[in-house]
């Protein structure tokens, strides 16, 4: 029979009766029993005829009781529907199943918070959970399933309460009245359970018209607030974390957003605005900038970070990572910048002819136009990328018309020069020339007083550009990989502002950096080491970068390369311990320079043979009972045959050694 009923079933009414009477017949031979158990042998024997009675009710009962056409219908109070939801996978999500439910098949948990953030993956547990419990359970004689969302309110929420019980308003009363018809509706109904998803603010269950939950009846709710789930009295919340990275990926792809078509156009709203509410959750103006900006690349591009770091001056990592931006976001994100447009997004498509304004991996296109046209009008473009089009050539004017130009990005193209137009672009703070490997000339510098940004490595320039000493404002310069011998005296030392000089092989000297107290990044090469030690020197009135590749020492007419010296002038203490294959810790013509160093210990490293230390400290003062020096090693045979850099060390650390 309990299988029967696990299907949303009741009982027919003469199987019920047939069971009431199963009860009172169980009650009068209990009875009987007790009789006759307290009868004496002699007046035992009068209660026979009572025992036949009752034997033959029993009998005759049994035979009343084969209902042959079934024992239940279909119950109409009954409520549930099973949702449409992808499969999850995946370890995490599977926990979060089973620790909902259970709470879920505890009575004495009567109200069950489940939040985190969005898209992580809480309707779709959630509809996974309420699918198993039409399946498998009858611990609820009802589910409903109510999604509230953003935009809620009260008489919203009643409504949709109303047509999933059943209750009908006639559209005269007011919410307090229709609370009370909820309230009595669901007060009817035992064991229910009530799934209200995407709650984002504090719902009072009593105005809406849903009764505290008792007598075996749960109240869930799905957020993105614990303060919610707190506010509205959950006595268990589960909190679920963003999904590992591979599972967070599957259930993007699998969601029904994948099966809408990638037009603008043909999205439904409401997955329209739930992505365009995502977007303005993002407080920060730069935020959403630099979201947009990934919508400027060819759909299911992979975006190097540096490419998005220099495109929004953001934080320089060391690593080159990618990233991608779904084909359906993309969409949104352009219909976003639609709205107020800065640039026309026709990235990757293969342009032939040009609009006024194309962007990248349109490859071969032609930006010459007749002469008896005007150059293109844009006045208010601010964002202009063009890389990797194999553009060869730009005419002069192209830019004459495009004042409030601040990024532009040529980047990767084949071109040889630059239109003298782009000297007036006296807004821009980017320009990013990078990989132009046939690049000779550019115009000059100078009135770009707001250029922040300068990207010129692996080009084919033969000098420093002019002007350059006049962009006070610029902090990245990249001019690696190019054909320079130096960086003329009297520029770098006017871009107080640097963050980033990165200029590999090209020379440099310490005294041009020491104003440079912002740097964050450097590499470079300085001419000798004299001049490396000039700018370390000055890291002692300021923070030294936190990223560097320095090189020391060129080979100029005969002299010889100079060994590079790696300077780290806080560290205080170096351990090597149990480190059996090492065999270096720098290469063989490199110096660790220590001006702090004041404890060494090298236990069981018996392979490494060299120490490439040099202790500054050590070697310019005598060893004195001032100098705070701890020196541990093991085993005394390692001791007696490494080699240092400097043929001093060994004995200079001798006072301070203990084997």
């Amino acid at each position: 029979m309990s299988t029967e009923l696990r299907s949303r079933k009741k009982l027919k009414r003469d199987v019920q009766i047939w069971l009431e009477d199963v009860e009172r017949i169980d009650g009068e031979i209990q009875s009987l029993d007790g009789r006759i158990g307290k009868s004496s042998a002699i007046t035992r024997g009068f209660r026979a005829e009572d025992v036949l009675k009752m034997l033959k009710e029993v009998e005759e009962h049994i035979q009343k009781g084969k209902f042959h056409e079934g024992l239940v219908v279909d119950n109409p109070q009954w409520i549930g529907q099973v949702l449409s939801v992808t499969a999850l996978s995946g370890e995490a999500a599977q926990a979060y199943i089973e620790e909902i439910w259970l709470y879920l098949m505890d009575d004495e948990v009567q109200k069950i918070g489940f939040c985190g953030m969005g898209g992580v993956g809480k309707t779709s547990i959630m509809k996974l959970i309420n699918n198993q419990i039409l399946k498998e359970t009858w611990n609820f004689n009802s589910v409903i399933w109510i999604t509230v969302s953003k935009e809620m309110s009260t008489a919203k929420l009643q409504k949709d309460i109303a047509s999933k019980i059943g209750v009908t308003f006639s559209g005269d009363e007011d919410e307090t009245t229709k609370a009370g018809m909820l309230f009595e509706t669901l007060s009817r109904k035992s064991r229910f359970l009530m799934i209200l998803d995407d709650l984002w603010d504090r719902i009072f269950l009593d105005k809406v018209g849903i009764p505290e939950p008792s007598a075996g009846s749960t109240i869930v709710l799905t957020t993105r607030s614990f303060d919610v789930c707190r506010q509205v009295g959950c006595c268990r919340v589960v909190k679920i974390n963003p999904l590992a990275e591979e599972e967070a990926w599957n259930l993007f792809l699998e969601k029904e957003l994948s099966l809408y078509v990638k037009s603008v156009n043909g999205l439904e709203d409401d997955v329209l605005q739930q992505l365009r509410f995502s977007y303005d959750r993002l407080k920060d103006l730069k935020l959403q900038h630099c979201f947009l900006s990934c919508a400027l690349y060819p759909e299911d591009f992979r975006i190097k970070e540096e490419d998005l770091i220099q495109l929004w001056i953001a934080l320089w990592r060391k690593w080159i990572r990618c990233v991608k931006m779904h084909a359906l976001v993309r969409d949104m994100a352009l219909c976003i910048t639609t709205g107020t447009p800065r640039v026309l997004v026709e990235a990757g498509v293969r342009l032939m002819e040009p609009p006024n304004v194309s962007l990248m991996e349109n490859w071969g296109l032609q930006l010459p136009y007749p002469l008896q046209m005007s150059p293109p009008r844009c006045p208010i473009l601010t964002t202009f990328l063009l890389s990797n089009c194999l553009i060869t050539s730009i005419p002069e004017g192209f830019f004459k018309h495009m004042h409030a130009l601040k990024i532009l990005d040529l980047s990767r193209n084949p071109i040889m020069s630059l239109p003298i137009s782009i000297a007036n672009l006296k807004n821009l703070t980017a320009l990013l020339l990078g990989e132009c490997q046939n690049l000779e000339k550019e115009p000059s510098l100078s009135k770009l007083k707001f250029l922040k940004e300068l990207d010129l490595h692996a080009t084919n320039i033969k000098q420093v550009p002019h002007g350059m000493e006049n962009l006070s404002r610029l902090k990245y310069l990249n001019l690696n990989d190019v054909e320079l011998d130096e960086i003329p005296i009297g520029i770098l030392s006017n871009l107080s502002l640097l963050q980033n000089l990165i200029i590999g092989e090209m020379l440099i000297r310490g005294e041009e950096l020491h104003g440079l107290k912002k740097l964050e990044i450097l590499k470079g090469t300085f001419y000798d080491l004299q001049s490396f030690n000039i700018y370390v020197q000055s890291l002692h009135y300021q923070e030294e970068p936190r990223e560097y590749v320095i090189h020391v020492g060129v080979e100029l007419e005969k002299r010889a390369m100079v060994p590079v010296e790696f300077c780290f002038l806080q560290l205080k203490g170096l351990v090597l311990k149990k480190l059996p294959e090492l065999k270096s810790i720098c290469s063989a013509d490199r110096v660790v320079v220590c001006d702090s160093l004041d404890y060494i210990s090298v236990a069981n490293c018996l392979k490494l043979k060299r120490m490439p230390l040099y202790l500054s400290h050590l070697h310019n003062f005598q060893p004195s009972p001032a100098l705070s020096l701890s020196v541990y090693i093991e085993p005394k045979e390692w001791w007696e045959s490494v080699e240092w850099y400097h043929p001093d060390t060994k004995s200079l650390l001798k006072p301070f050694l203990s084997l």
